[in-house]
């Protein structure tokens, strides 16, 4: 049985996740990743967003 050593381990592929991976690969690391749902999360696999209350405060 063989092994592989990875610097960090990152548990989600969402933007986020990604982006972690890709930074540190900038910086010569190594990240295994891993995702129990859909790879990307849902900044990408989304298709709409449901309307937000009336009247509600939006911020970001």
């Amino acid at each position: 049985m063989s092994t592989t050593a990875f610097d960090v381990i990152i548990i989600g592929e969402g933007i986020a996740g990604l982006t972690a991976a890709g930074a540190l690969a900038k910086h010569g690391l190594s990240a295994a990743t891993f995702e129990q749902q859909i790879f990307g999360g849902l900044v990408l696999n989304i298709n709409e967003l449901d309307p937000a209350p009336p009247g509600g405060e939006a911020g970001g």
